[in-house]
């Protein structure tokens, strides 16, 4: 977990784009022939060349679709935990907005 922390430096990323830089460290060890034995430099090596494809109003848009869908607070990231749903709404909404003209 850590070579991601570090690798990432900070960036903001979906449960779905980790899951497909992992697969592609994997998919390296495999073409290398080390198919159990997925080394550091696999993961650097696949979040080096990971290009994220959200347009980043679509992400928010997603994250703040996910967070007024939990029902569960123990589920949510930190910042949400004290905004109100009705601001979360009206932050969804006006992303909507946004990325339909």
């Amino acid at each position: 977990m850590a070579i991601f922390i570090k690798a990432l430096a900070g960036k903001r990323i979906t449960g779905s784009e980790v899951s497909a830089i992992v697969l592609r460290a994997k998919e390296r060890a495999v073409l290398d022939k080390r198919d159990d034995n997925v080394t550091s430099e696999d993961i650097v090596n696949a979040i080096e060349s990971f290009i994220d494809s959200l347009d980043p109003n679509l992400l928010q848009l997603q994250e703040f679709a996910a967070v007024l869908a939990c029902s569960d607070k123990r589920y949510l990231p930190k910042e949400y935990l004290d905004m109100k749903r009705e601001d979360i709404h009206e932050i969804y909404n006006y992303n909507k907005s946004v990325l339909e003209k």
